[in-house]
């Protein structure tokens, strides 16, 4: 009998992408339990249980995230359970405490946009990078995460393992949706936007194209996403923002409304300027939205058309694209049903493991 920790500490630091992840992967254990294996599941000292099923174990660890001598800790005190394998799921690798070790590294924003991480985290994430050559085998959600990873001199076997899509099953957007919030937004069409409010994610910029778009028509513009990293520049524009009384912030939304949202916006705009994979996109496409976006990996290795890629920079082309596809309704249809059926046709391809 092999024993597997699962280190799921993160997933009740902040309700971020991680915690649905991490969500993700304990149904996925619970539905496809290994006879050969035991999972443990490593979670924060008083945290609720993940799972109740009594394939996993939890185990409550006290040795906290993101201090210096977080790998020695949590060697010391994961001892008695004599792990064969231990797997960090969230970029984030404190050091070897099993003979075995796989971590999973979602993105590179340590690399590519360290300003947009907050400085108490900035050296974890790098560190765990650093480490990577030190893991038996590394896992990453995207082709361009694993180059990255290269890039960066790791030379650890490196795995790409794609996330589960909406193509493929309804990634969680079940629940019963907020219809008395969606129905006061349906005076004007709006333009949609999903993700921590933060730097990475790139909001600023939606911001400005707006403003400009605003001023010659009637539009919305509904911002779902809780706090992330260095937000305050953010909510200092929001605030200051001419058209503020027609900006919806969504601070906490269940998985149902996001979904509907995604069905009725005119357009879904998805401006970050770094991601590993990048969900919310797909999930938007695949529930017929009109897609806008950076060129995430998700979309591009899937052959998302270039029509819909944007810079995250280039605010007045931001501005145009957004005013073209709401003047265009034929545009948008056409957008939308060619992006759903190409990156479609790409994730229904895969295989499954």
């Amino acid at each position: 009998m092999t024993r597997v920790g699962v280190d799921l500490r993160i997933v009740h630091f902040a309700r971020t992408g991680f915690h649905r992840f991490g969500r993700g992967l304990v149904q996925a254990l619970e539905r496809f339990p290994e006879p050969d294996a035991q999972y443990v599941l490593l979670v924060s000292e008083g945290a609720e249980p993940l799972s109740a099923s009594p394939h996993l174990r939890h185990v409550y660890v006290q040795t906290p995230l993101f201090v210096p001598d977080e790998g020695d800790r949590l060697a010391r005190e994961l001892a008695p359970l004599a792990l064969d394998v231990a797997h960090f799921p969230f970029s984030l690798f404190p050091g070897r405490v099993a003979p075995r070790v796989t971590l999973t590294v979602h993105d590179t924003t340590c690399l590519a946009w360290p300003e947009t991480v907050e400085a108490r985290y900035r050296q974890h994430y790098r560190s765990a990078i650093d480490r990577a050559d030190t893991a038996d085998v590394v896992i990453t959600v995207s082709r361009a995460t694993a180059e990255a990873l290269r890039e960066a001199g790791v030379r650890s076997p490196v795995r790409v393992v794609y996330q589960d899509t909406p193509f493929e099953q309804s990634c969680g957007l079940t629940g019963e949706a907020d219809v008395a919030f969606f129905r006061h937004l349906l005076d004007a069409p709006y333009l949609l936007s999903v993700g921590s409010l933060e730097p990475r994610k790139n909001q600023a910029s939606l911001l400005a194209a707006f403003a400009t778009l605003r001023a010659g028509r009637r539009v919305r513009l509904v911002l779902v996403g809780g706090h992330g990293w260095l937000s305050a520049p953010f909510e200092a524009a929001l605030e200051r923002h001419p058209f503020r009384q027609d900006i919806t912030v969504v601070r906490q939304a269940n998985d149902a409304t996001v979904a509907l949202l995604m069905r009725h916006c005119a357009v879904f705009v998805h401006p970050s300027r770094h991601e590993g994979f990048g969900l919310p996109p797909l999930e938007a496409l695949a529930g017929g939205a009109c897609v806008v976006s950076t060129a995430v990996p998700s979309l591009v290795e899937a052959g998302f058309p270039r029509d819909g890629l944007i810079d995250p920079d280039d605010i007045p082309a931001l501005h145009a694209t957004l005013e073209h596809l709401l003047d265009d309704a034929p545009a948008r249809r056409d957008l939308a049903f060619t992006a759903r059926e190409v990156v479609g046709r790409f994730y229904r391809a895969l295989p499954r493991t």
